[in-house]
């Protein structure tokens, strides 16, 4: 559906580095579900779209330098995957979701000069990657999730003036998701997480 192809074509043109063309397709992917989620407001899938979408939004404008907008997008889309997953606790899509939007909150408070809250929403993802990777220790994308934390992880002890420990943690994710993609395990999500980090051990 349209919604869908505004998603995908946000992934393309963020491939080819195009991000204000990116932002312009996830606006209209994100007002495609607001519409939605107006019109039923019960119906998971579209509140469970719409939360994909603040995300997608978030990370935009945190790749911007706009932390405080970024930071309530990622909370709008935290409050309805919580409300989601207080309704169907076992589901581990949702549960992850809400790992993956824990992890972009600490990216936020990160990019706002807060450690004290990053690591906060750091440990809360913490807890949330290690139920599900107890439950399936080798599926490739909570894998990538972990490699994902383990680079944020850097990024606040970089905030904190700690480089060596930053240092430690970017080494330890591009190596996990190296792994991954020599496995053929990285989604479009994975290869920018390791572009990215590569790019900060490049210095």
């Amino acid at each position: 559906n349209l919604a869908v192809a505004e998603s995908r074509l946000g992934d393309a043109f963020l491939a080819e580095g195009r991000r204000d063309e990116a932002r312009a397709a996830f606006q209209r992917y994100h007002a495609i579900f607001l519409d939605l989620t107006a019109a039923e407001p019960n119906n998971p899938d579209y509140r469970r779209n719409l939360a994909v979408a603040e995300s997608r939004l978030g990370e935009e404008l945190l790749a911007e330098g706009k932390g405080s907008e970024a930071r309530k997008a990622f909370e709008r889309g935290h409050t309805i995957v919580s409300d989601l997953l207080a309704s169907d606790p076992s589901n581990r899509d949702l549960q992850r979701s809400i790992s993956s939007v824990s992890c972009l909150m600490a990216r936020a408070w990160i990019a706002e000069g807060n450690a004290q809250e990053a690591e906060g929403w750091l440990d809360k993802t913490e807890r949330c990657l290690a139920s599900l990777l107890e439950g399936d220790p080798i599926r490739p994308l909570y894998r990538q999730d972990r490699a994902r934390l383990t680079g944020v992880r850097g990024d606040w002890h970089a905030a904190r003036g700690q480089s060596e420990q930053a240092q430690a943690s970017w080494r330890q994710t591009v190596a996990q998701l190296a792994e991954l993609r020599e496995a053929k395990g990285l989604n479009g999500h994975g290869w920018r997480y390791l572009e990215e980090y590569q790019g900060k051990l490049a210095g």
